[in-house]
């Protein structure tokens, strides 16, 4: 399971809603009984092209630098780590 939705999982965050594309991790039967276990809504998204949606290069960085520089456990520590990580972007990459 992704870290970002196992933190909000276990923090029993409602409302919940993911956009994920077709890679075999998403789209595999684990996956979807997770999400439909805890009522996760998944957004349709056309096949991954960086071309077509820009800002794919941008969430990677995130992602990146939040799970393994912070590796939050709890939401508060993942939001905190999503604050810094967002503060700290250069503009350029904006």
């Amino acid at each position: 399971m992704d870290k970002l939705v196992e933190v909000s999982v276990a923090q029993n965050c409602e409302g919940l809603t993911l956009m994920e594309d077709g890679a075999p991790i998403h789209t595999a039967i684990t996956n979807q009984q997770l999400h439909d276990q805890h009522q996760i809504c998944k957004l349709n998204w056309p096949p991954s092209s960086p071309v077509r949606n820009p800002i794919e290069t941008l969430w990677f960085r995130m992602k990146y630098i939040v799970t393994c520089i912070f590796n939050p456990n709890t939401m508060d520590e993942l939001m905190v780590a999503i604050n810094a990580v967002w503060d700290d972007l250069p503009f350029d990459h904006l």
